[in-house]
Formats: structure tokens, C-alpha cells, sequence
């Protein structure tokens, strides 16, 4: 029996260690969780009334959010060409994003802020789930979101004078490989 633990369970428990050391870890340095950026092609602001509009995108995966499936790559290019369209179509001043993803396996590795920003002069971005490895939804593991950058964003055709990243308090009551694998909530 102890060659049986020695020999078997010993190395699953090292392994699942070493998994979860890693996985929980984030991919982005301290100094890239927020950043102020100048874009390249403004489009300038006229007239004296100023447009806002708050959009949550839900990282462009449609009804497929949260649900255990691997949406096809057609439907995130399909949603952020609607994405496109609505922008154009409102033309609001500043734009801010929630669930928006930033190289992340769920979405395809696409920068999604990129990918919309083509008419705005001036972006922040705030990155709140940063994880090598997301094991959501639970079953099955082939639907993992796996690589995480998400958060959110800021399109802006006003200069960005001060923005800051303040993270809120996570949930205490969940036990720890919950809250290692948690998104950071954010103001």
C-alpha cells in the first residue's frame, strides 16, 4: 500500500501542485493592467453635445456566454462586425467597454479594443481576469476558457487626461482555488 502512494499518488499530488501554482498566475506584468493609449486615426469631435455609450460585449460571444460549448471563430467575427456597425451607426463620443478581451484563448486570441477602435483617437484599458489557465465552465475540460485577458476598456475622442485602476474587494467566503482563479472587480 505505501509503494502504491509513494509511487502514484505522490506524483498526482505534485503534479495537481504544480497545475494550480501556474494556472492561477497571470500572463500580463503589474504595469500593463492599465494603460492609457494614443490611437491613430481620430475622427474629430463636432458641434457642442457630447455622446456616451457603456456596452457590454460579453468578450462578442453572443448567447454562447457562460455556456459550456466552444462557440465557432465565425460567430465572434460575425458579432464584432455587428459590434462595428452599432459603433458606426451611434458614433458616440466615448465608448465604455465591459467584458472585453485582450488575447484571450475564449475569444480566439484576438485584442477585441483593438479591433473596435479604428475611429477613436484615444483608449484606456483596465485588465480584471488575468490567468494563464481558467477552468470554466467546469465540464467538460475542452470548453475551458483557458488563457485569460479580459477587462475593460475605454474609447475615447478626448484626450485622457487621468484614469486609475481600483480593484474591489474579491468574494471571502469562497475558498481559495475559487478566489485563485477569480476575476479581479473593478472600478
Amino acid at each position: 500500500m505505501r509503494t502504491v502512494l509513494l509511487y502514484i499518488l505522490l506524483p498526482l499530488i505534485i503534479l495537481l501542485v504544480v497545475f494550480y501554482w501556474w494556472a492561477q498566475r497571470g500572463n500580463i506584468g503589474p504595469d500593463d493592467l492599465h494603460a492609457e493609449m494614443k490611437l491613430s486615426s481620430p475622427v474629430p469631435h463636432s458641434g457642442d453635445t457630447m455622446s456616451i455609450m457603456t456596452y457590454n460585449i460579453g468578450y462578442l460571444s453572443g448567447m454562447t456566454n457562460n455556456l459550456p460549448v466552444k462557440p465557432d471563430i465565425q460567430l465572434f467575427d460575425d458579432n464584432l462586425e455587428k459590434s462595428r456597425q452599432l459603433i458606426k451607426q451611434w458614433r458616440p463620443d466615448i465608448i465604455g467597454f465591459q467584458e472585453i478581451d485582450y488575447n484571450s484563448s475564449r475569444s480566439y486570441y484576438r485584442n477585441q479594443l483593438d479591433s473596435l477602435s479604428n475611429s477613436y483617437l484615444y483608449a484606456v484599458k483596465s485588465v480584471n481576469w488575468d490567468k494563464r489557465y481558467v477552468p470554466f465552465p467546469y465540464w467538460p475540460p475542452s470548453v475551458h476558457f483557458g488563457k485569460m485577458a479580459s477587462g475593460q476598456a475605454i474609447l475615447s475622442r478626448f484626450p485622457v487626461i487621468n484614469s486609475q485602476r481600483k480593484v474591489l474587494s474579491g468574494p471571502e467566503s469562497a475558498p481559495f482555488y475559487y478566489r485563485a482563479f477569480y476575476l479581479d472587480r473593478l472600478i
